[in-house]
Parts: C-alpha cells; sequence; structure tokens
C-alpha cells in the first residue's frame, strides 16, 4: 500500500479554512496521523465548516476532533468545558485490535467503561462500527460517515486482455487480515495457472513472514511485501481483498473502487451488506467469479459501476454535509 508523507503540509490545510461560518461550529482536529488528516478536514472545508489542525487554542473551538489520540483521549475529555464537544473520528475495531496490544484486556475494559462514555459523539467510517460502539458504550451519539475519495486521482484500468491481475492491499499487522488471504493462494494459483495471470499481494506488517511464506512456492501467486498502491492499481484489472478483519469498507476497497476496478472480497458482514462488493460465499463461487471476470467487458461495466458509486457515495461535499449536521447534534 503506498506511504504517505510523514511531513503532511498542515499549514496549507489550516489556510484553505480561514473562513469562518458563523451558523456551523468550529471545529478543531487533534491528534491526526499524517496520512489521515486530510480524510477528515477535506470534508469539512468542503462544506464550509471552520476547521483547523491542532490549534493551540483547540480547547476554544466548538467541537475537538480526534483523530488518532490513543491514550491522549483523557486530555480533551479533563480540560473540555460544557462549550465543547469532543468526538472521536474511529477508523478501526478497538476491541480487536486490543488483542494485540500489552495488557490490552485492562485497558479495552477501562476505555469501555469510563473513557468512551464520556465522548460526546463517535463518528466511526462504517455503520457495522457505530452499532457496536453504541452497543457497548450505551451513552455516546454515533453517526456513520464515510471516507472521501476522488476517481480523478485514481489510474484508470486496461480492460482489454483476458488475463486476470488481481491485487490485494492489506496491512499484515493483523492474522484476520493476513489468514484469509493465505488460505486462498493455493486455490487462486491453480485457477490462475489455467487461466493465466497473476496475483499480486501488497503490505507488510507483524504477519508478512506468513503471505510470504505461503506464496513462495505458488507459480502465479506473488508477494510484494511494502508496495506503491496507485502503480499496483494501474497494473491491476481487479481487487482482490479477502478479510475476516475489516469493520468497515477499507482504503483498500474505495481506491480499487475509484480505479475502476471490480471488487471482489469475502462474505464478512461490511463486504456482504455492500451493493458494489462481490462476496462469493464458497470456494466454488469464488473461482466461477473469477473465471467470469476473465471477461475484459464483463470488468469495465462493473468498474464503471464502481467508480459512480464512489464519486456519488464519497463525495468530500456529501460528506461534509453529514458533518455539520451531527456536530450539531452534539453540540445542541
Amino acid at each position: 500500500m503506498s506511504r504517505p508523507d510523514a511531513h503532511s503540509d498542515i499549514d496549507v490545510l489550516n489556510a484553505a479554512s480561514r473562513i469562518r461560518h458563523d451558523a456551523d461550529p468550529s471545529v478543531a482536529i487533534c491528534y491526526p496521523s499524517p496520512d489521515r488528516v486530510d480524510k477528515v478536514a477535506r470534508p469539512l472545508r468542503a462544506a464550509g465548516v471552520d476547521v483547523t489542525i491542532e490549534p493551540a487554542d483547540a480547547h476554544s473551538r466548538d467541537v475537538i476532533v480526534m483523530d488518532t489520540p490513543g491514550a491522549r483521549m483523557i486530555d480533551p475529555l479533563l480540560r473540555a468545558d460544557d462549550d465543547t464537544a469532543v468526538v472521536w473520528r474511529l477508523r478501526g475495531n478497538t476491541w480487536r485490535a486490543s488483542r494485540y496490544w500489552r495488557l490490552g484486556a485492562l485497558k479495552s475494559a477501562v476505555s469501555t467503561r469510563w473513557l468512551f462514555p464520556r465522548l460526546d459523539g463517535a463518528v466511526p467510517a462504517g455503520s457495522h462500527l457505530a452499532s457496536e460502539f453504541q452497543a457497548r458504550t450505551q451513552t455516546t451519539a454515533t453517526d456513520a460517515i464515510g471516507l472521501p475519495i476522488d476517481p480523478d486521482a485514481w489510474p484508470e484500468p486496461d480492460h482489454t486482455d483476458e488475463t486476470l491481475r488481481l491485487v490485494t492491499l492489506t496491512n499484515a499487522d493483523y492474522r484476520g487480515k493476513v489468514d484469509p488471504i493465505v488460505e486462498r493462494v493455493g486455490l487462486v494459483n491453480d485457477l490462475l495457472a489455467k487461466t493465466g495471470g497473476e496475483w499480486l499481494i501488497g503490505g507488510d506488517g507483524r504477519f508478512e513472514d506468513a503471505l510470504a511464506d505461503a506464496c513462495r512456492d505458488a507459480t502465479h501467486v506473488r508477494y510484494g511485501g511494502f508496495i506503491d498502491a496507485e502503480a499496483a492499481l494501474a497494473d491491476a484489472n481487479v481487487l482482490f481483498h479477502p478479510s475476516e478483519f475489516d469493520i468497515q469498507v477499507p482504503n483498500a476497497v474505495l481506491e480499487g473502487m475509484a480505479s475502476g476496478l471490480p471488487v471482489v472480497a469475502t462474505p464478512f458482514p461490511p463486504f456482504v451488506d455492500h451493493r458494489r462488493i462481490r462476496t462469493p460465499r464458497s470456494d466454488g463461487e469464488l473461482v466461477e467469479l473469477l473465471r467470469g471476470l476473465v471477461d475484459p467487458g464483463l470488468r469495465a461495466a462493473e468498474g464503471e459501476r464502481n467508480v459512480a458509486y464512489a464519486r456519488d457515495a464519497h463525495d468530500p461535499e456529501t460528506l461534509g454535509e453529514q458533518y455539520r449536521r451531527f456536530f450539531a447534534e452534539v453540540t445542541r
């Protein structure tokens, strides 16, 4: 997957948001990771919301949005007064991730019982996580707001040949992402040995050795470690995303859609419920589906629908309006 510049130009983002709209709440984004700050700031700016990144006077704003706070979440909750709403922008499932933390069970219990219920709101990127967060914390207002994506910023695929070029972009830090890929290497390799083509798997992390070992003897499946997402998507004609960890549609899938690729995933809840993701329920269905996608016309038609979906459902201004309504609710 592509690794963004660690030195995001926060000053440029702040300069783009100087205009104050008095009817809207002022928003401070705190603790942003460099690769994610624009995912929150861009929709807000597109909707005309006054937003700044890590301002010194964050606690004077109407809303503080925490992006990747970790233990630092405590500080805004302790310092914020009744006029400042504190909101957490979740991207992943903290309860699943806690399995990999030191003292994870203890930290998860303390956070769930004491910390999270003190938030004024939480904004997961998907409805499944929003429902789980509300059920576990009981008191926190939640609203599922997706990630922005611009199809014009992603490559256009070549759907003229009858050779499958599958690509998977994953995070190898989680077994729930790695194991479903490993389990399908042999099956897909056997299919590609008959039809021709290649499956490129990209992504690094603590379990990358499992991916490398699974692909070592495969003739048509290759593990590339850390790879550039844009280049990989430009060379591919199908995005294949086996996963049993994602609690919402991840960036990799959205990027595949924006690049005009058909998307094939495992029958995991966030994917099964999505109208633009194909989720074969058995090995036989997977093989049949991939055989069908050898047809360049079928791939092209499906890819065009995915681009249209990405442009419509993940438009920054549309997402920004969702944020505005949610902030109005939590600041009342």
